[in-house]
């Protein structure tokens, strides 16, 4: 729809060089109001590899049946060793109960 994805979490691996991070997407022209939550994104920045026009990797978060939109508004590293990150995500999903979502990020 045209609307772009704001940074909504970030937090550092210090030990691989990198930042994994959360954006998210709404139907609202105020990023104060709430609006149709469009999706949110989980993607890694390369901290060694930054240059101009760096685009880092991304993927849409979905749920198990792949229509499931989430808010993401945080996410913390519990956990990485080698080619896996274990992390943990905050939801806010506008007047209803927020989620935490435990996911495991593989690299290779």
């Amino acid at each position: 729809n045209d609307i772009r994805a704001g940074f909504s979490g970030a937090a550092g691996d210090q030990e691989h060089n990198r930042i994994v991070f959360t954006a998210s997407v709404e139907d609202t022209d105020d990023w104060v109001q709430d609006g149709e939550i469009l999706g949110s994104y989980l993607g890694v920045i390369d901290l060694e590899n930054i240059q101009q026009h760096y685009r880092p990797e991304t993927v849409q978060l979905v749920g198990k049946d792949k229509r499931e939109k989430f808010k993401v508004e945080s996410i913390t590293i519990v956990e990485s060793q080698g080619d896996k990150m274990n992390c943990v995500l905050v939801t806010d999903n506008d007047g209803l109960n927020s989620e935490l979502l435990t996911i495991s990020i593989n690299f290779h």
